[in-house]
């Protein structure tokens, strides 16, 4: 009877290791996935910003341009003899 209690306990001992291993090879592969995944975040962030500070010359340099146009504009309605 003691040895069938043995047995048993032994077997469930067998299960939780192994469940145990199985659990942290899992935390493992999730944890090296959860650092590949922060490490693309942190790619697709620095390529926002890229792309908000690219935006943000373009839009300076088209408004510079919109100026120069007004001025153009503004020196051909000025100059005598052209019909408006």
């Amino acid at each position: 009877m003691q040895l069938e209690k043995l047995s048993v306990l032994e077997q469930s001992l067998n299960r939780l290791i192994d469940q145990y291993t199985r659990l942290k090879e899992e935390k493992g592969v999730l944890e090296r996935s959860l650092r590949e995944a922060s490490g693309r975040v942190a790619e697709l962030e620095d390529e926002g910003d890229a792309l908000r500070q690219e935006r943000d010359a373009i839009r300076e340099r088209l408004g510079r341009m919109v100026e120069m146009i007004e001025r153009l504009e503004a020196l051909d309605a000025g100059e005598p003899g052209t019909p408006e």
